[in-house]
């Protein structure tokens, strides 16, 4: 009798590790957005207390409704906490002490050269030079290039008013200086769509294939591809749908 279920309890066993690994990349997506909304919140808070030191150097008043005070100063009743109510937001953690430069030029409007290839890598470099502090750009410089192809899946996957075409440039800029850690759901990508399967590589120059998670918890969200070279370089392939897996 115990033995006629061990069929069943096999697919039992395998359905439910099937639900452990998605569970579990779940969790990595939720503690990598986490991550970088952490770190964002630290950024914009470091360039609003610069601009707020900068007009208040420059004798210029606050715009009415900008929330916050300079620093080193309280609002009445907080005791030297923030917000008007004195309390910190549940879940809030020290905010780093480095602080970044404030970049005053204009947001690209994404027709600054005709050629596709020459706006999106001026994007990147802008998003590099602007994310990588100056004392690390010379350990990790831009190092990339535009695969056949990849131009032509970013204008086919990507609208150009997307939310992921904002984000794709910083994407690309961590990856292309060796920051990839600093991605979303950034992985081998492997030669079928189970756990156990060879990861993909290039047998004309041993180039390992990546996947980097470009949206999260969204319908259609969009992937990126990527060649790492045995010489750090990187070489994009292309965007595609989360379950469009390109032939790499």
């Amino acid at each position: 009798m115990l033995r006629g279920r061990v069929p069943a309890l096999r697919a039992q066993i395998h359905g439910l590790s099937a639900e452990i690994d998605r569970l579990r990349d779940a969790l990595n997506t939720v503690n990598d957005e986490n991550r970088y909304a952490w770190d964002e919140h630290d950024r914009l808070d470091q360039e609003n207390a610069l601009l707020r030191d900068r007009l208040t150097a420059a004798g210029l008043s606050l715009p009415g409704g900008v929330a916050g005070v300079p620093a080193g100063t309280a609002a009445a009743g907080t005791s030297g906490t923030s917000g008007a109510s004195g309390r910190r937001p549940r879940g809030s953690r020290k905010l780093r002490v480095d602080r970044q430069t404030v970049y005053t030029e204009c947001v690209l409007k994404g027709t600054e050269f005709t050629a596709p290839d020459d706006q999106l890598a001026e994007e990147i470099r802008l998003s590099w030079a602007r994310n990588v502090d100056a004392p690390a750009k010379a350990d990790h410089p831009l190092n990339y290039r535009f695969g056949d192809g990849f131009l032509a899946s970013v204008e086919k996957t990507v609208g150009a008013g997307e939310s992921a075409r904002r984000k794709l440039p910083d994407v690309l800029a961590w990856i292309a200086a060796g920051y990839e850690d600093r991605t979303s759901r950034h992985h081998a990508f492997r030669a079928g769509t189970s756990g156990g399967a060879p990861r993909v590589v290039r047998h004309t120059d041993g180039a390992k294939a990546f996947r980097v998670d470009l949206e999260t918890s969204t319908a259609a969200a969009r992937r990126l591809h990527y060649w790492k070279l045995p010489d750090g370089s990187v070489e994009f392939h292309s965007v595609n749908l989360h379950d469009d897996y390109p032939t790499m």
